[in-house]
């Protein structure tokens, strides 16, 4: 049977732990008590935003007309034929880019191509390479590539990629 002076002794025990911890905290916070707010609480639970790896990787706009902008130059319409030829074009001088660069000794491995809305593609670069592409004339512009996300998220798209205890708890994002 405990008495009543243990009690006390595990309650004085406990409070000295307690305001330890708080200094601490308060220690390590120069004094300012951490808010959180409700929106970032919730991003906590629910973080629909994909870790992506973007340090390091560049998107190489090069001089050569997109699909794009070929079919804006020749009124709107083409034919398909000629929409696959010009698209070539764009995918040839990628090509030869990357090329020239292996016979300069960099290695460039492009991770996505683009062709249609402008021609280029991504890649992790060096700074040797970045070095290289902005003297190159065939190089329109030699971008950092940045994550991006939308303002706004639809309580579906919520709702779609909770956690299932979430999910079954009935929660659904509203």
């Amino acid at each position: 049977m405990r008495t009543h002076r243990a009690e006390t002794r595990a309650l004085v025990v406990f409070a000295v732990v307690a305001a330890a911890a708080t200094a601490a905290i308060l220690a390590r916070s120069d004094g300012r008590v951490p808010v959180v707010s409700e929106a970032s609480s919730w991003r906590a639970i629910v973080d629909l935003r994909p870790a992506v790896p973007i340090a390091g990787r560049y998107i190489v706009v090069l001089r050569t007309p997109s699909l794009a902008e070929r079919v804006a130059a020749a009124g709107g319409a083409v034919e398909i034929e000629q929409e696959q030829a010009w698209t070539k074009a764009s995918e040839t001088a990628q090509k030869l880019l990357l090329t020239r660069l292996a016979l300069q000794g960099l290695v460039v491995h492009p991770e996505e191509r683009f062709a249609r809305v402008l021609d280029g593609f991504s890649a992790a670069l060096s700074p040797d390479a970045l070095a290289l592409l902005a003297r190159d004339p065939d190089v329109s512009g030699v971008y950092p590539v940045r994550a991006a996300y939308p303002a706004s998220v639809s309580v579906s798209t919520i709702a779609a990629h909770l956690p299932a205890p979430l999910a079954s708890a009935g929660v659904d994002g509203s």
